[in-house]
């Protein structure tokens, strides 16, 4: 009951935050950012399983370290949610993102490289059982 409640309230956190950030907040000098709400797909080449997918993405206290909060579906009825951070930079009209992050005994380490340009997020991912692609784009609404 605990890991259902806990489960619960952060997707329900995750939720919340999502309806109270910005569609697609101006940076300080009012271009734009990769800052807010994200929204997609993500598909495994490896077994070929999708599921829906959101990204919040946050500036933290460190220049250009930003904090990907992502939320997604599995097999439509399970869900999951985890949080990593990324040193992002501007690179040749882009902005470009690696990283590696430890989701625990679930997910084990976990790559991510990704590109964001033009309202598009497109990311690739590996972890020791799994390989895929994750499809973003500004939501509509």
């Amino acid at each position: 009951m605990l890991l259902v409640a806990l489960i619960s309230s952060s997707c329900s956190t995750f939720h919340r935050d999502w309806r109270d950030t910005p569609l697609t907040p101006a940076g300080s000098s009012g271009t734009a950012t990769i800052e807010g709400r994200w929204d997609g797909s993500w598909r495994s080449d490896t077994n070929r399983h999708s599921g829906k997918l959101r990204c919040i993405i946050s500036p933290t206290d460190r220049p250009g370290h930003y904090e990907f909060r992502y939320w997604g579906t599995f097999a439509k009825v399970f869900r999951f949610h985890y949080t990593v951070d990324y040193d992002v930079e501007p690179r040749d009209g882009a902005w470009q993102m690696a990283g590696e992050s430890d989701l625990g005994i679930m997910g084990g380490k976990f790559h991510h490289t990704a590109t964001i340009a033009g309202g598009k997020f497109d990311a690739t991912y590996s972890s020791k059982w799994d390989n895929g692609k994750f499809n973003l784009r500004r939501p509509a609404e």
